[in-house]
C-alpha cells in the first residue's frame, strides 16, 4: 500500500509540473508570435584585430535580416518565398534547442527569439548547430549564412 501511495504521489506531482510547465509556455511564448529573432556565432581563440563572430538579426515585421560581423554588415529583404522558409525554421530551431548536445568549447553560438508579448527565449545552442548530422538549429544557421 505505502508503494502505491508513492507512485500516486510521483504521478500527480510530475502531471501537476508537465501542466503548469505547459501554461508558462503557452502564455509566454506562443511560437507563431514571434517578433525578432538573433543568431550569434563566435569562435576563438581570436587574433588581435580581427572579428570573429557573425550576428544576424530577423525582423518579423518588416522581414529583413541584417548580418554583421566577420563578413561586414549586410541587410536584405526576403522575398515571400524566403520568409516562408525562414518564418518555419525559427521556431523548429527553438523546439530543437533544448535538446542540444555537449558543444564544442572553442565556438559559441546562440539563439534569441523575442515574441510579442516582450517575453524571450535565450539559448545557447552550440552543441547542435555543430552536431554532425542535421538539425533544425544547424539548418537555421546555414540558411542564415547563405
Amino acid at each position: 500500500r505505502e508503494k502505491h501511495m508513492r507512485h500516486t504521489i510521483i504521478f500527480a506531482v510530475a502531471a501537476t509540473l508537465t501542466a503548469l510547465l505547459t501554461a508558462c509556455h503557452a502564455a509566454s511564448e506562443d511560437d507563431s508570435k514571434w517578433t525578432v529573432a538573433n543568431y550569434s556565432s563566435g569562435w576563438g581563440p581570436c587574433p588581435t584585430n580581427r572579428t570573429c563572430f557573425n550576428n544576424w538579426h530577423v525582423d518579423r515585421e518588416s522581414r529583413t535580416i541584417v548580418q554583421t560581423g566577420s563578413a561586414g554588415q549586410a541587410s536584405r529583404k526576403l522575398n515571400d518565398q524566403e520568409w516562408s522558409q525562414l518564418e518555419k525554421l525559427i521556431p523548429q530551431a527553438k523546439r530543437a534547442a533544448t535538446q542540444c548536445p555537449s558543444p564544442p568549447t572553442d565556438v559559441f553560438d546562440d539563439l534569441e527569439i523575442i515574441y510579442s508579448n516582450q517575453s524571450k527565449f535565450s539559448k545557447s545552442v552550440t552543441g547542435c548547430a555543430y552536431e554532425q548530422g542535421g538539425n533544425p538549429v544547424k539548418a537555421l544557421k546555414e540558411w542564415l549564412a547563405k
